[in-house]
């Protein structure tokens, strides 16, 4: 019986990856704040309604620059602005477990982790996408953007678990730590 055997389309791996980014930094960032706000406004002694302004300058930040960001898509080497919006929210992570005030949460979310969510989030995993397939290119897309929502069903109870183990502070550090580790390479 004769085998058919096909080569392996190295743009699965893209995808993959793709997905593995996503799923930390939406893990992480967007489902796992809630878990960190409570924590802030005990900590810092802060109304939780402040602290959430928090999340609103990052999705403003994020709104503003995301035009840039588009630019950078076409321009710039997609995996190099992935490993540096990487290390941007995993320097942000690492800030954050230093901080003193909410303002400086606020101002490392507005900043960092502004631009490393958007040069290494769903605008940067669609492009590749977009750019590995030609054949099947929306399934591609839609399957690096299940990403998010894995990052949804894995990081909010692993980050539970990091914070009521070793506190927030050092939560940040670890979360850091793996981010760097895992997707860079």
């Amino acid at each position: 019986m004769a085998r058919f055997s096909t080569p392996w389309f190295y743009g699965w791996n893209v995808i993959g990856t793709s997905m593995t980014f996503l799923a930390f930094l939406f893990g992480t960032i967007f489902f796992s704040f809630t878990m960190w706000a409570p924590e802030w406004a005990e900590e810092f002694n802060t109304p939780l309604s402040e602290i959430m302004l928090i999340f609103i300058v990052l999705s403003f930040g994020q709104g503003l620059l995301a035009p840039f960001a588009g630019r950078a898509m076409d321009h710039m080497s997609i995996r190099g602005l992935v490993c540096g919006g990487v290390i941007c929210t995993s320097l942000g992570f690492v800030l954050i477990s230093q901080v003193t005030a909410v303002w400086q949460i606020m101002l490392i979310y507005g900043t960092l982790i502004n631009i490393g969510t958007l040069i290494a989030g769903p605008l940067a995993a669609q492009t590749l996408a977009a750019k590995w397939f030609r054949a099947r290119r929306g399934f591609a897309i839609g399957l690096t953007t299940t990403g998010t929502s894995i990052g949804g069903f894995l990081f909010p109870p692993l980050v539970t678990f990091l914070f009521l183990t070793y506190g927030w502070r050092t939560a940040h550090l670890i979360l850091a730590l793996a981010m760097v580790v895992v997707v860079i390479p």
